[in-house]
């Protein structure tokens, strides 16, 4: 079936099924030149896994404007879509997720988890000027099963969740960051 528009809630009785090979995006092979702006029809509402190291993974800007026709399958309006990205190797550089528009801020917690010392986790919020996460591989985490979720919840805003793991027995850092 082809891209399908509804404008109502949409009820199923025996759940949805999200499963086949166009709901996993490898988001580190479709890295072009060590960046890749992700975009709703794309990457929105899919597993996006990352393997490989290095790179800049940009999101949306958000669009929080209401359309004059909130049925109209082209409305610019993005608010809801959420990214997910889960780490599938050990990352050795550094990682970034940058907001679309620098005004577009991240508001919640990753926890990190001590791989290393098979320790439980310590959370990390991000502040009123976070707008970027880098996964560094050791102390900003990075190692297979970190997973970090972002979803558009309002004009300039982004709701994060996520558990980043590291391997090593250095001190955690934050992995959020004002990006220039």
């Amino acid at each position: 079936m082809a891209l399908t528009t509804f404008s109502g809630p949409v009820k199923s009785l025996g759940g949805f099924i999200e499963s086949g090979f166009n709901n996993v995006v490898d988001a580190t092979a479709a890295l072009t030149l060590g960046a890749l702006t992700l975009t709703v029809n794309d990457h929105s509402g899919k597993q996006l896994t990352l393997s490989a190291d290095g790179g800049t993974l940009t999101l949306p800007t958000i669009v929080a404007t209401a359309p004059t026709d909130t049925t109209n399958p082209t409305q610019l309006n993005n608010l809801g879509m959420t990214f997910q990205f889960t780490v599938l190797t050990l990352l050795t550089t550094s990682l970034v997720i940058n907001t679309g528009a620098v005004t577009d801020l991240l508001y919640g917690t990753v926890s990190l988890a001590d791989d290393a010392n098979d320790e439980g986790a310590s959370g990390t919020f991000s502040s009123a000027t976070t707008n970027a996460i880098t996964l560094n591989g050791t102390t900003q985490g990075g190692a297979a099963g970190s997973v970090i979720t972002l979803t558009a919840v309002g004009a300039a805003a982004w709701k994060v969740e996520g558990i980043s793991v590291f391997p090593t027995a250095s001190v955690p850092a934050t992995p959020f960051s004002t990006r220039v």
